[in-house]
């Protein structure tokens, strides 16, 4: 599931590296690198170099860009996220646009990337801000490279994690798709979606009018098409899916 292994013990007080565990960590991210995509927005090139080469050195593949601007312009989301778990290093103080409205402008049109901010002054402000919208980190400048490695490995992983979720949630909404009227009836009665309670197939025969062998009948067509082994997953997939009658 998420590509984020036993860092607990990789720093200490000043930041120095376990050589060891950063050698796994680099084995690690080797093995996923093909899934793996970090886009640098930095508009010092000396910085954008340095960034991309210690995160490629660990197994990253990384796309560089001089702007929030440019990044935009240049992002295809259906491209650049198929199947790849990504996230967005972002300078703070960007020139034109700056790293706070390229996040504003990512949400705003719906490109889910997590964030993680660099930058080489304490800004207190922007800081409290970036984590406020939803960034992964906020790095001072300049990062030891296991500090840097681990939120960046943090924000793939919460990609990954976001995209799962999302293609189980396409899933179900498609098994969900293919039940029919009455099936969707049925559901409806015998999981109460706004607690997640199920109801009896007693109680279902009653309330509809029909007998509870043919309930029965329709539970077990319901949880055929939409792959569920209990009740309990038919509440999960009720409310993951945004079921409605």
């Amino acid at each position: 599931m998420g590509l984020f292994f036993g860092l607990q013990e990789l720093y200490t007080v000043d930041g120095s590296l376990i050589a060891k565990q950063m050698l796994n960590i680099k084995k690690q991210w080797a093995m996923n690198s093909e899934l793996s995509n970090v886009f640098i927005i930095e508009g010092e090139r000396d910085a954008c170099r340095s960034l991309s080469t210690t995160l490629e050195a660990a197994g990253f593949y990384t796309q560089i860009y001089a702007s929030g601007e440019e990044f935009l312009e240049s992002f295809d989301p259906e491209q650049q996220l198929c199947g790849q778990g990504c996230c967005v290093l972002i300078d703070v103080l960007l020139p034109g646009m700056t790293g706070l409205e390229l996040q504003a402008s990512l949400k705003a049109n719906q490109i889910n990337l997590p964030c993680v901010f660099i930058t080489s002054k304490s800004d207190i402000f922007q800081c409290v801000q970036a984590m406020k919208a939803g960034a992964v980190d906020v790095l001072e400048m300049p990062c030891p490279e296991p500090n840097l490695l681990h939120s960046v490995t943090e924000a793939l992983t919460r990609h990954e994690q976001e995209q799962q979720d999302n293609r189980e949630c396409q899933r179900i909404t498609e098994r969900l798709a293919t039940l029919t009227r009455r099936e969707r009836q049925i559901l409806g009665q015998l999981v109460d979606v706004n607690n997640g309670s199920t109801v009896s197939s007693e109680q279902i025969a009653d309330r509809l009018f029909i007998s509870r062998r043919t309930v029965e009948h329709h539970r077990a067509a319901i949880k055929k098409k939409l792959h569920a082994r209990s009740l309990l997953e038919l509440v999960d997939m009720v409310r993951i899916g945004g079921f409605r009658v």
